[in-house]
């Protein structure tokens, strides 16, 4: 049965002879394409992943007049590759660039770079700028040249969806920070791969050496204590079981991945089986026991527990030696391989991509909801956000009388949270001078711990406590250049903590909120 490339690696087969990986080897192409079908069911706006030869691997959301017409004629289709490729050219890793290709489209493209090395491009499109005046008469001639059906042709045009300059920013920094998970996932596969396939040269190595009728004791030893030491130095779990006496090794690095020194457990089926998470034991031993009296290779993820604790995500990995006339293994060979990093690593994958899913599905809604829908809208983003991260609060502060008051107009609570919205109304700054201070000079507020504020914040942290406040961030609301409110958070039963990449989505939702306040009062005025 011929398997692909990307499912050999994962297996562990060596390629030391064959050429440099490609992006469709490296990547999980399914996994994205249902991810990115997700959001272009929330959004409406297509994507691509393209590689570095102009094969698309992931593509949603394309339009009829390119997959009906520009991609079936052969000049045309030239035109589309050669756009995918050449167009695209020169753009840095981490940001992208809006280009109109050779058939008279927009598209938006920003680059895979794996190692260094550039192997593909996210591409969004097709679509025109909301401002652009179409030349009817250039795509009449272009549907002339190529033998198109004309009315069909424009119709197809018509259908090009329009999108203005923010839209496309928003979503284009969305899919930047995309293509950079991607590269780093990606660099992160091919480094542990080299690893692996060293090590499972290295095993099967061990493996002839024990063929061998005339090798010693000593020399078995010494393979196998290299083995240990390889796998010691790149961070990886070296394991053997004589079936045959029962007789068990640990490699040190078995131990000192759980914190304990070697030795401090007995090397064992029932050390390893009572470190093992209790969820996760009914899941993975059957299989394995299975594989081991099938003479079968076995891999499973599970998590093992630390001296300290803490759970370790485990990739372990196991095969069958020394079978004898009925087929019955005598001993049996494994590595163990730490992934939390990885887990955690996909954890975040997950959390950022459902984020930008809801401040995408929360800017549609925005950009199309009427001027007497807007408050519900905002109600709507608060407790999206709010129920996403495991918040209990969401508010909305607008400024009056000269900035010197500030009235509570919108809040959202979890169930059982207490609101605050109708104690605070007509509230005078100066009574939170700190806060104040750090709003109108348009900076974002993040606490994570309300007992760590300054001396100079007491008012505010006194006033915090009141409403069992334990962590909050705000964002200014801003207005043409000046501040007019601000949009915050609060967790109440737990402590909270944002990194760089979520301060920045929730400065995105600010936006959208402040554009949307900026609708409502202007409908307010003209009504």
């Amino acid at each position: 049965m011929k398997i692909s490339r990307r499912e050999s690696l994962l297996q562990g087969e060596a390629h030391a002879s064959e050429s440099k990986p490609t992006l469709k080897d490296i990547v999980d192409v399914p996994q994205i394409q249902s991810m990115m079908d997700d959001f272009y069911f929330l959004t409406g706006i297509g994507v691509a992943i393209v590689d570095i030869e102009g094969n698309v691997l992931v593509s949603n959301g394309w339009q009829d007049i390119c997959t009906k017409f520009h991609r079936i004629h052969p000049e045309t289709n030239r035109n589309c590759i050669e756009s995918d490729i050449e167009l695209s050219k020169g753009v840095e890793k981490g940001d992208f660039k809006l280009y109109k290709c050779k058939n008279n489209l927009w598209d938006v493209a920003t680059p895979i770079m794996v190692d260094g090395e550039h192997l593909g491009n996210v591409f969004c499109g097709q679509f025109f700028s909301v401002s652009e005046q179409l030349d009817y008469d250039y795509f009449r001639k272009q549907a002339k040249r190529y033998g198109f059906d004309e009315e069909e042709y424009l119709e197809a045009l018509e259908n090009v969806p329009r999108f203005d300059q923010g839209t496309i920013s928003t979503v284009m920094n969305f899919y930047s920070k995309l293509a950079n998970l991607i590269s780093e996932l990606g660099c992160y596969s091919l480094k542990q791969q080299e690893m692996i396939d060293h090590h499972v040269r290295l095993l099967q190595e061990l493996r002839e050496s024990e063929q061998k009728l005339s090798a010693t004791k000593e020399e078995l030893s010494e393979n196998r204590r290299q083995l240990a030491l390889a796998m010691d130095a790149a961070e990886h779990a070296y394991w053997h079981w004589d079936l045959n006496s029962n007789e068990t090794y640990f490699s040190p690095r078995y131990y000192r991945m759980l914190g304990y020194e070697p030795g401090e457990f007995p090397a064992n089926f029932q050390s390893w089986l009572d470190l093992m998470h209790p969820d996760d034991r009914s899941r993975v031993v059957p299989p394995i026991k299975k594989a081991v009296k099938n003479a079968e290779p076995f891999e499973e993820e599970f998590r093992l527990k630390s001296k300290n604790g803490d759970w370790v995500w485990i990739s372990g990995r196991g095969k069958s030696y020394e079978l004898d006339k009925r087929g019955i293994p005598h001993r049996i060979v494994g590595v163990h391989v730490d992934i939390t990093e990885r887990k955690r690593a996909n954890k975040a994958l997950r959390f950022y991509l459902g984020l930008h899913e809801i401040v995408a599905e929360v800017s549609s809604i925005m950009m199309n909801a009427r001027s007497d829908e807007i408050d519900e809208a905002v109600h709507m983003t608060l407790e999206k956000i709010g129920r996403y991260y495991g918040l209990d609060r969401g508010y909305i502060f607008l400024y009056s009388e000269g900035n010197l008051v500030m009235d509570n107009i919108h809040e959202w609570c979890a169930k059982g949270v207490q609101p605050q919205k109708d104690r605070i109304q007509n509230f005078p700054v100066k009574e939170h001078r700190w806060l104040h201070k750090q709003i109108i000079n348009n900076k974002p507020v993040l606490i994570d711990d309300v007992d760590s504020l300054p001396a100079r914040a007491e008012t505010e942290k006194q006033e915090f406590k009141v409403q069992n406040i334990k962590s909050l961030v705000s964002f200014p609301l801003v207005l043409e250049g000046h501040v007019i409110g601000m949009m915050g958070f609060d967790s109440v039963h737990s402590y909270k903590r944002w990194d760089d990449k979520q301060m920045k989505l929730l400065g995105v939702v600010a936006k959208i909120i402040s554009g949307a306040i900026k609708r409502s009062l202007n409908a307010k005025a003209s009504g």
